[in-house]
């Protein structure tokens, strides 16, 4: 086994959902709820249709609010020559945006809320109408007049180098220069810009991500010392200071932003996944269990929770219901990569290590450019004592993550298991040696 002294925790945790706190999705799949139950008492159907305009009435303002709407900048005929259409500026924004999502998705995918019984909400039939929900919220956006936010704005240059004006519709102006002669450059500003005002959850992940922790901090400065601040914005404020301290180990730190947004928002989501998420790293993982139960009272399928509750109850000890939930996990959604993993490494704590191994498998089957999931693997085969085998796989993940400090750790555990310390590679020099052989 790795040492004590190794904080990598060997299980895949999901955090709280990006998406905002209450979606469409949701809306709609308390709409169903609603209409099943309505229909035991509720026996007009005009009755009902103005229980369901209510709440898509919401679904509506909720939607309106997670859409852009570009238009085409202003760009000089001279830059237009160069290749610097306004429709092309457009793109080169929403391109950097959609870059920065991606980012997000990539390092932290398992924090979207995957509700599987959701997907076709929207295709809902209305009773007694025939007409989907989709096709009503559509009528009645028109009617309503639901506009997004809209981004516009224009692009010059003089002797001073480039200029690029950001307009959003409700927003502060903004003008970003470059004088180095790329306005590429500028498009990534931009591009933080809009996601500051209409997105400013994702951003501050990502510059936890990229460990910006300072501009972190400054986002979440900035949302507090906003003229009107609402309870939104100083919960998602709370969030993303706690999510910094917490990248940088500060725990204790962490879970005080955290309660603070509980406070503000006791049922939350992402409050009480973060709340859990940090409870269950100082040791509090009763108190953790606690937490992803009150979701799961609310959202009975949220896999991240239910993933989170295995790896606390692992931290517990208990094991065998820690199993149970993983493989809860993978039944409401098979493609869940995390779920496997951790089934698996559940597995190594009761020995079965070739049961454990094929879980790893499918994990890393369905994500196999997730390095925690060969690590996985690597220890798996380390248990069954193969360990040429082993050294070769961790040989490859290093040449994929140099110097990798578990990875390195593991291959050294297993290179002086066998007496061979003078293979280590010299990427790994100077790595801390671990070293319970005991367990292997």
């Amino acid at each position: 086994m790795i040492n004590a002294a190794d904080n990598t925790r060997p299980l895949s945790e999901s955090v709280a959902p990006l998406e905002p706190k209450t979606s469409v999705r949701q809306v709609v799949w308390w709409l169903r709820l609603i209409v099943q139950k309505a229909s035991d008492f509720i026996v007009l159907i005009p009755l009902k249709v103005v229980l369901l305009v209510g709440i898509v009435l919401l679904a509506v303002k909720i939607d309106s609010e997670k859409d852009l709407v570009f238009e085409a900048f202003s760009v000089p005929p001279a830059l237009e020559e160069k290749g610097y259409a306004g429709a092309e500026v457009v793109r080169h924004l929403n391109d950097q945006m959609e870059a920065i999502r991606t980012q997000v998705r990539y390092h932290e995918e398992a924090i979207y809320m995957q509700i599987p019984g959701m997907q076709d909400a929207l295709q809902l039939e209305m009773p007694g109408t025939g007409i989907s929900l989709s096709q009503l919220t559509n009528l009645i956006s028109h009617f309503v007049g639901a506009t997004p936010p809209k981004i516009s704005g224009s692009l010059t240059e003089d002797e001073q180098g480039f200029h690029l004006t950001i307009r959003i519709s409700g927003r502060p102006t903004i003008v970003l220069h470059d004088a180095k002669g790329d306005p590429r450059r500028l498009m990534m500003q931009a591009a933080e810009y809009v996601l500051k005002h209409l997105e400013p959850f994702l951003l501050g992940r990502f510059y936890v991500g990229q460990k910006r922790y300072q501009d972190a901090l400054n986002l979440a400065l900035y949302l507090r010392a906003g003229l009107r601040p609402t309870q939104e914005t100083l919960v998602t404020a709370d969030l993303i200071e706690g999510w910094t301290w917490y990248k940088q180990q500060q725990f204790a730190k962490a879970l005080r932003f955290f309660n603070q947004a509980f406070r503000r928002e006791p049922d939350n989501v992402n409050v009480l996944m973060f709340q859990g998420y940090v409870l269950d790293e100082l040791g509090r993982s009763r108190e953790a269990i606690e937490k992803y139960r009150q979701i799961l009272e609310s959202e009975p399928e949220n896999v991240g929770a239910l993933n989170n509750w295995g790896i606390a109850l692992y931290h517990l000890g208990q094991f065998a219901q820690a199993i149970d939930r993983f493989r809860r996990v993978t039944q409401l959604d098979p493609f869940y990569p995390d779920a496997y993993n951790n089934w698996g490494f559940t597995l190594f704590a009761l020995g079965d290590y070739a049961a454990g191994i094929t879980q790893i498998q499918e994990a890393i089957r369905l994500k196999p450019q997730e390095l925690e999931f060969h690590l996985s693997l690597a220890e798996g085969i380390i248990y069954l004592e193969e360990y040429d085998r082993a050294v070769q796989k961790l040989y490859a993940v290093l040449s994929a993550f140099p110097r990798d400090v578990k990875a390195c750790r593991l291959l050294m555990a297993a290179l002086y298991t066998v007496q061979e310390a003078a293979r280590v590679p010299p990427v790994c020099q100077g790595v801390p040696e671990i070293i319970q052989h005991s367990g292997w």
